[in-house]
């Protein structure tokens, strides 16, 4: 069998009593879920993807259930598919076909931290918020923040090799990894969470699940480097009068303000769309801002006023060290996906392009959507000295969005640019690979799978097209 392989059965129809029976065994009869109006919550991502009723939904709570339910699903031939938070945007997390979603909720242990190393353990299912709390205090963080810290989950984030907000310094949740146990596709425990820095014995299998999203095997727990963490931080919002100025003022930040570890671009549209629906005013004025974090001992606050003031076009900012200020401007950016998803009919682009090219994709995307319907509106935000923007289009017909997406996607890589950079491909994407990457490497990433999961029973439709 191909395991590759996106052919099913009906979406209605129900796992073998046997094996509901087996992984019932293997959990408990209250951490297994097969009533359709119960596992909703595990069935529907933040994407609208939902999975078929027929789905089961599992919730070990150690890493040896975790293993039989693997076990369990391999004699039986039930795929799995692993969950997180369930906060992707791809469909990854979500199956399209009757079988087990593995939810790594109740593993949410944190422990060997270690406060001169700067590393620490966390079994899969910690939120990235349980584990900044944990870490508070201590002189230590985590690299990766994203805006659904509340829900997103350190196995997730590995799996889809999250970036969020600081990537520029810190790098990717790939960049966090020190070490990682996972279970194999035949129920088999694999641990490498020695974390050792140096260590050329082999494979790195623990770097090739991150961004594997979930195909490879099912990460139990990770042990992950830590940076540190000043207890000086300032964050500000700053205007600028034209979208090109944001742009060059976040690369003259990055350069020229060592502490700066986060410069978010946010369109005036998405600043206005958030400050309506939580009832206040923008606080600076212009064509888009720069949402920017800059963390030292001492307090850098004067060193990133010093430096805005310099910046050509700014129309105004707001600069903050107080925490609940630090807040209220954080949520101009981390409320923009919400804001937008809550307009409906929203189409995604997740896409990363050379730095030359951030401005022309902007321009182009725009004409692209605008040229599908009269109502349609596009709206810019991201990570902007990553070159990776969330450029996200609202009021196009549904019968329009595939012919979109496939039109920006060709549009993006002729630039030199992805179609995912940071999101995955998931089930939502997975139709673009072969216009990405050649047929000799999507070969030698099947042959992969087919090495570590024969049966094709991890993640089943996840990230190779049909």
């Amino acid at each position: 069998m191909d395991p590759t392989d996106h052919r099913s059965t009906s979406r209605d129809e129900a796992l073998d009593p046997g094996a509901v029976a087996a992984l019932r065994s293997a959990v408990g009869s209250g951490a297994l879920i097969t009533d359709p109006e119960r596992s909703l919550q595990w069935r529907v991502d933040w994407s609208g993807t939902e999975a078929p009723a027929g789905a089961v939904v599992a919730l070990p709570g150690t890493v040896r259930e975790v293993a039989e339910v693997i076990a369990c699903c391999a004699a039986h031939a039930v795929p799995v598919t692993v969950q997180g938070g369930n906060t992707g945007l791809v469909g990854g997390s979500i199956p399209d076909r009757p079988g087990v979603i593995l939810s790594t909720q109740r593993l949410r242990s944190l422990f060997d931290f270690d406060r001169r190393e700067g590393a620490i353990t966390a079994e899969s299912g910690v939120t990235l918020a349980e584990l900044e709390a944990r870490l508070g205090g201590s002189g230590w963080r985590f690299g990766v923040d994203l805006a659904s810290r509340d829900r997103a989950t350190v196995g997730g984030t590995i799996a889809s090799n999250a970036g969020g907000t600081r990537v520029f310094r810190h790098g990717t949740a790939r960049d966090q990894v020190a070490g990682a146990q996972f279970v194999d596709a035949g129920g088999r425990v694999i641990d490498r969470l020695g974390g050792l820095r140096k260590d050329n014995s082999g494979y790195d299998l623990v770097s090739l699940l991150s961004g594997s999203e979930g195909t490879l095997g099912i990460i139990t727990a990770a042990r992950l480097r830590l940076v540190a963490d000043p207890v000086g931080i300032t964050t500000a919002l700053v205007g600028f009068d034209t979208v090109g100025a944001a742009v060059d003022g976040a690369w003259t930040l990055r350069r020229d303000v060592a502490s700066v570890e986060v410069a978010e671009l946010v369109s005036a549209d998405c600043l206005q769309l958030v400050a309506r629906e939580s009832g206040r005013s923008v606080p600076v004025p212009g064509e888009a801002a720069l949402l920017v974090e800059a963390r030292r001992d001492p307090e850098p606050f004067r060193d990133v006023a010093a430096a805005i003031d310099c910046l050509p076009g700014v129309t105004g900012a707001a600069v903050a060290s107080d925490p609940p200020t630090r807040a209220s401007l954080w949520s101009f950016r981390d409320r923009i996906s919400d804001a937008v998803g809550r307009l409906g009919n929203l189409c995604r682009f997740d896409v990363s392009v050379p730095g030359s090219a951030v401005m022309q994709t902007i321009a182009g995307v725009q004409a692209l959507v605008a040229g599908h319907d009269d109502a349609a509106r596009l709206w810019v935000f991201g990570h902007v000295c990553d070159h990776n923007l969330h450029l996200n289009a609202t009021g196009v017909g549904r019968d329009r969005v595939a012919d979109l997406e496939d039109e920006v996607t060709a549009f993006v890589i002729a630039l030199g640019g992805t179609f995912s950079a940071e999101h995955g491909i998931g089930r939502t994407r997975r139709r673009h690979l072969p216009s990405y990457r050649s047929p000799a490497d999507i070969e030698v990433m099947r042959a992969v799978k087919h090495a570590v999961d024969p049966g094709g029973l991890l993640n089943p439709g996840v990230i190779f097209p049909g």
